[in-house]
């Protein structure tokens, strides 16, 4: 059911690929950030592409020392 309903929508499997693939980043950010590991945090952000010093590199950062 949930597939015709994407069907309907017009998303296809691509978008329910980067959807889950965004849904996985986010827990494990989320890991990362609960256990304090400030080297599996920045190896997270490396294996989605984010490269060191960009302004989403800093932005994530933000984000674990805030929290």
């Amino acid at each position: 059911m949930e597939s015709q309903s994407r069907a309907a929508a017009g998303r296809g499997p691509s978008t329910v690929r980067e959807e889950r693939k965004k849904r996985l980043f986010a827990q494990a950010a989320l890991k990362a950030i609960k256990a304090k590991d400030e080297r599996a945090f920045s190896e997270l952000l490396r294996s989605v592409g984010v490269k060191d010093g960009s302004p989403e590199w800093k932005n994530a950062w933000k984000a674990f020392r805030s929290a």
